[in-house]
Formats: C-alpha cells, sequence, structure tokens
C-alpha cells in the first residue's frame, strides 16, 4: 500500500531553519517572531503554515513554564497585527489586499487533515485541563461553554479572510490579544504563582 505523501504543514522545508522548524513541528515553544516570519513566508510563497502537533495534557503539565512565555506571545502577536494593518495602509508597501487574503487562506486552509486533526486534540488537550483542575466538565457542559463565550469573543465568523474583513479581523484579533497581555501583567505584577491564578487570587477575564 502506498503511503500519502506528508504535507508541507508538517514538513521542515527548503531553505527553513530544521532545528527551529523540528521544534515548531514537535508542539515546543519557539521564538514567535521567528514562528511568524517562517509562517509568513510560507504563505506568502504559496505553502501551509506549519501545523504544531499539540502535546497531550498527560505530557505537558508544566504549566509554569508554558504560562511563563504567555507574555511574550500576546506582544508578538500584537507586533504581528500592527505591522500588517500598516502594510494593508500604505500605498507604498506593495502589499496588495487581494493578494494578500488569497495567500493567508490559502496558508492557513491549506491542509484540512491537519486543520482537524489539531483541532480535536487541542480539544481534548482542554477537556483534560477541565478534568483535571476541578472544572467537572462531564456535569457542567452549559456553564464551561458560557465562559469560554467570554474568554473567546469571536474574531470573524467569516469563513476566509477578504478585502472586506481583513482589517476588522486584525483589529479585533489584536484587541483581543491585548485584553489578555493586560490580565498577563496584573497578574505577574502582584507576583502570583501559577496556584494564585487557578485559585481565588485572580480575576476573571471577561470581555463585552
Amino acid at each position: 500500500k502506498n503511503q500519502e505523501p506528508i504535507p508541507t504543514s508538517k514538513l521542515v522545508l527548503e531553505e527553513e531553519d530544521e532545528e527551529f522548524v523540528q521544534k515548531a513541528l514537535a508542539g515546543e515553544f519557539v521564538d514567535p517572531e521567528k514562528l511568524y516570519l517562517t509562517n509568513l513566508h510560507r504563505a506568502q510563497t504559496g505553502k501551509s503554515v506549519i501545523v504544531p502537533k499539540v502535546i497531550p495534557y498527560e505530557e505537558d503539565k508544566d504549566m509554569e513554564d508554558l504560562y511563563s512565555h504567555a507574555g511574550e506571545v500576546y506582544l508578538q502577536k500584537m507586533k504581528m497585527h500592527d505591522q500588517l494593518l500598516s502594510a494593508l495602509n500604505d500605498p507604498n508597501s506593495g502589499r496588495d489586499k487581494n493578494e494578500f487574503c488569497k495567500l493567508m487562506n490559502a496558508g492557513l486552509k491549506k491542509d484540512q487533515q491537519a486543520i482537524e486533526e489539531a483541532t480535536m486534540d487541542l480539544g481534548k488537550w482542554i477537556g483534560d485541563y477541565l478534568e483535571d483542575t476541578g472544572y467537572n466538565p462531564h456535569a457542567q457542559s452549559v456553564a464551561i461553554k458560557q465562559m469560554v463565550l467570554s474568554a473567546f469573543p469571536p474574531i470573524t465568523r467569516d469563513k476566509e479572510y477578504t478585502p472586506e474583513n481583513i482589517e476588522h479581523a486584525l483589529l479585533r484579533s489584536r484587541q483581543v490579544y491585548n485584553k489578555y497581555l493586560y490580565h498577563y501583567e496584573e497578574q505577574k505584577s502582584n507576583d502570583w504563582s501559577w496556584s494564585d491564578i487557578l485559585g481565588t487570587g485572580a480575576s476573571s477575564v471577561f470581555y463585552s
């Protein structure tokens, strides 16, 4: 039986930093700016972005280390959004909205099987985390859905980026990361431990 070819979303491509991309593919934390630039170059050349492995929750329990990088990631996401918004509104940038949207849609949606697998694996990770940290998701599914709606407001309900929606989606996404960064820095300034964040010491994040 012939094996199906490995999709580019799961491969190190020519001229990429092999060690860096292998770490990203394995689901390890990597420099967020370098990851963004790698994925942007992939999208601009008609290739799929990297789809990292979702490390199972039982193998990924060092929450303190995972969360320690959150501020760095949020800041990079905001910087990325600012750069894209600036380029899309600069007539001298050479960035065409139509072409940019086509490339981003192709890069993000090229490997549907990898997308579905990663989405399912991430859902399993979240469910395992909730079960392990006292939320009893099996008995509180409605409340947890409501909490998810509060924590993850819609960025866009459109299935693809278009010249008409791209700026609004970027601004909305930036707003979400900004609020998470504020929450992260508030916790850090109060010198809360991870147990404090999970306990009564943390303020909740809600979005209107």
